[in-house]
């Protein structure tokens, strides 16, 4: 059955349980793009693999990093997308040329990258011992300026775009957000808010924009109410814990989090544990804890617009797909389909099998044969299609079980 066709998929709330392994290489990170249509893989040898969602299958092998890939960001449209590595570089990727747009090397390992949510050209990177950068690709050239922090004791750790792109987020090493905007193609600190007295790791923007998520060292994940900042004026914005997400018992480090597509739900895999758990967000409470693969998991990502999740696996470098559990509903296709529970003997109509005129079976064959096809109109969804390679792929590097 096609799934995406099938209306109990999306009844579920949450993924049930793990149904698929994908492996090729060591993968570090996933990234889905905006539809879903397709996941990313980054790999611990530098080269990134994307496969098509639909099929599990190999759409594009990206090869031009020296190191693990650290981050994958996908542009809004699905054509282009980001690599940021341990070898320095920044490549922009245009998946429908077949080959790196623009690389950037900082001359120092890059911990992070995002694209800008509307503009390809334009991103923000993290780097190791150094100032995070704003970069802008231009025709011939490229502008990078620097992302400042209010005083040389505090760094800048993570990084997100707001929903329009008009602000940059970032979280400190004391627990801040500062929120920065472009003004006269200058950087400025126009607000700063303390989450916490930890070093913030990651941040992760909701769907709809007005929901944040900021996992510390502290061993606390937060999910924060932000404001509309591109309309609302600076003086009435608030920054408001809607819940706090924590293992009071076990004192568990979580590794990664992330928000789902409705903003339900948070998931967070864990540090030196084999579990990864989910809550709700409605009233904060734990829903959920997965027992699966035998290895700690070190990076999560939601699906965008299904109840599945993607982890990768430590030691094996396996990515693992959650999803829920789809029951077989064959009524729906054939509305007389009824589920035996037995074997019963079937009796046949009197007329079941009698010869058929040869003019109405060349006629009911010709009128099954009419099908109408509905192509992807790619301009209307506005995003991009991998094209189909028709030569074969490598096989997979061999993956050490041991």
């Amino acid at each position: 059955m096609n799934l995406s066709l099938d209306p109990f998929l999306f009844s579920q709330e949450y993924p049930e349980s793990l149904t698929r392994t994908l492996s090729w290489g060591h993968s570090v990170c996933v990234r889905f793009n905006r539809t879903g249509e397709y996941l990313a893989s980054g790999l611990a040898d530098g080269n990134v693999v994307i496969y098509d969602y639909d099929t599990y299958g190999v759409a594009k092998i990206l090869r031009g990093h020296a190191a693990a890939i650290q981050s994958l960001s996908w542009s809004h449209d699905g054509r282009y997308i980001l690599s940021a590595c341990r070898d320095w570089k920044c490549i922009l990727w245009d998946l429908k040329d077949e080959g790196p747009k623009r690389t950037i090397n900082f001359g120092t390992p890059v911990l992070g990258a995002m694209l800008h949510p509307k503009d390809h050209n334009v991103f923000i990177a993290s780097l190791y011992g150094e100032q995070p950068k704003y970069v802008r690709l231009k025709d011939d050239d490229v502008d990078i300026s620097d992302i400042p922090n209010p005083n040389d004791k505090e760094l800048t750790l993570a990084m997100t775009f707001s929903s329009t792109g008009d602000h940059i987020i970032a979280g400190t090493s004391k627990g801040n957000l500062n929120i920065l905007q472009n003004v006269n193609d200058k950087l400025d600190i126009i607000h700063i808010v303390k989450v916490t007295n930890a070093g913030i790791k990651m941040l992760q923007l909701g769907p709809s924009g007005r929901k944040l998520l900021v996992n510390a060292s502290d061993r606390v994940v937060r999910l924060l109410s932000i404001p509309e900042m591109s309309r609302d004026p600076v003086d009435s914005w608030e920054f408001n814990t809607v819940h706090k997400f924590q293992d009071f018992v076990n004192r568990l480090t979580w590794t990664a989090a992330a928000i789902n597509w409705t903003e339900e739900f948070v998931g967070a895999t864990t540090y030196n544990n084999l579990d990864v758990y989910l809550w709700e967000t409605t009233m904060g409470s734990l829903t959920k804890i997965y027992d699966g693969p035998k290895e700690e998991m070190v990076h999560l990502e939601f699906h965008p617009r299904m109840s599945a999740m993607a982890t990768t696996g430590l030691d094996s470098g396996r990515i693992y797909l959650w999803e829920a559990t789809i029951p077989q509903k064959w009524s729906a296709l054939a509305p007389d389909f009824v589920e035996l529970e037995e074997n019963e003997e079937y009796e046949e109509r009197e007329d079941e099998f009698d010869l058929i005129d040869e003019e109405e079976r060349t006629k009911r064959q010709e009128e099954e044969g009419i099908v109408e096809v509905f192509a992807k109109d790619e301009e209307e969804d506005g995003t991009f299609v991998i094209p189909l390679r028709l030569t074969d792929f490598e096989q997979p590097p061999p993956v050490d079980d041991d």
